[in-house]
């Protein structure tokens, strides 16, 4: 059983101990007060029976009577004390749920028989947009973003706490990976881990993306032409747009077209459209040889419609065709 209500430190400690002392005159049972939680062991014929509900009740009164959100997991029945770790194990799970279930009530291993997990991986649309806040640099749109995306997969009813990790995992680093394409040529701050998604997710994530955004930012204002890492960044994240053009990456930076085209050539030794085809070569090269797409849908993810013109270009950038590229790829040439 956990219980939150009182703030953090020791009035944390104050009111386990309050929780185990209630637990323990409403219920036939055993307890021990650990770190963050008390356990509890019970008679399996008596208060545990019936699916709980005596435990239920007395959870209900406890919360009431301290004023606290009551958490608790109610393992398995045990034939005798050598089956007592089992249960324990069993609970310990069902806890690891705390954040998916609202944070209050009472569980079994029953009750989440039905959650195998959910997605572990955000889209290409989430990625899109989480590209272009980090770009724009609008925290309050930042937060919004990330508390409907983590809102979303908590509240997933076939999500695990594993499923909930890897999702927020790929979330931040589809971040660092965005800064690293934004700051070519420059190292990105390191990425640690996260830790595991306990009730602080949403802020957490949040943070961590908000640190990449204000790097990002940060850069701009350091380098000689400092918009220019912002309109690269735009035109990389829209590459799969056959329509991209100089205006629109001077309308970004809030340039006229002609003074941002001398200063992108100045700043990158190339010109607007050497530099995007030679970015489109690249993306195209990337996925022949890390996804199975075809060769008509790896145009289009480039930003061509003609697949006859991006085999050319291509053939011209490689040497080879797109098909023979991806074929030596294969062969490990």
């Amino acid at each position: 059983m956990q219980a939150e209500g009182w703030g953090d430190g020791p009035f944390a400690g104050l009111l386990l101990g309050a929780a185990e002392n209630i637990l323990y005159e409403l219920l036939p049972c055993v307890t021990l007060l650990k770190a963050d939680r008390v356990a509890v062991i019970l008679p399996a014929d008596g208060a545990a029976a019936a699916g709980g509900q005596d435990v239920a009740r007395a959870l209900e009164r406890l919360g009431a009577t301290l004023k606290c959100s009551v958490f608790a997991a109610l393992g398995g029945p045990a034939a005798d004390p050598a089956g007592l770790p089992a249960s324990c194990r069993e609970a310990e799970r069902v806890l690891g749920f705390r954040e998916l279930l609202g944070g209050r009530g009472l569980f079994t291993a029953e009750q989440l028989s039905g959650r195998t997990g959910s997605r572990t991986v955000c889209s290409q649309a989430e990625e899109a947009e989480l590209a272009a806040l980090l770009a724009g640099g609008s925290a309050t749109g930042l937060r919004r973003f990330v508390s409907r995306i983590v809102r979303a997969e908590l509240e997933h009813p076939a999500a695990t706490p594993q499923s909930l990790q890897a999702f927020l995992h790929s979330l931040v680093l589809s971040g660092h990976r965005w800064l690293e394409r934004a700051l070519e040529g420059t190292p990105a701050p390191g990425y640690a881990p996260l830790p595991e998604a306990g009730g602080q997710a949403e802020e957490e994530v949040y943070r961590r993306l908000a640190a990449v955004m204000e790097r990002f930012h940060a850069s701009l204002s350091e380098s000689r032409g400092g918009y220019i890492p912002k309109a690269v960044a735009y035109i990389r994240d829209h590459l799969d747009d056959p329509n991209l053009s100089l205006q629109q990456a001077a309308a970004v930076v809030h340039l006229s077209p002609s003074h941002f085209g001398e200063v992108f050539k100045r700043e990158t030794g190339q010109t607007y459209l050497e530099f995007v085809t030679g970015e489109r070569m690249r993306r195209a090269a990337a996925l022949l040889r890390e996804s199975p797409a075809k060769v008509s849908e790896v145009a289009q993810r480039a930003g061509y419609e003609d697949i006859k013109y991006f085999g050319q270009l291509f053939k011209k950038y490689a040497g080879v065709t797109p098909s023979e590229y991806r074929q030596s790829v294969r062969e490990g040439g």
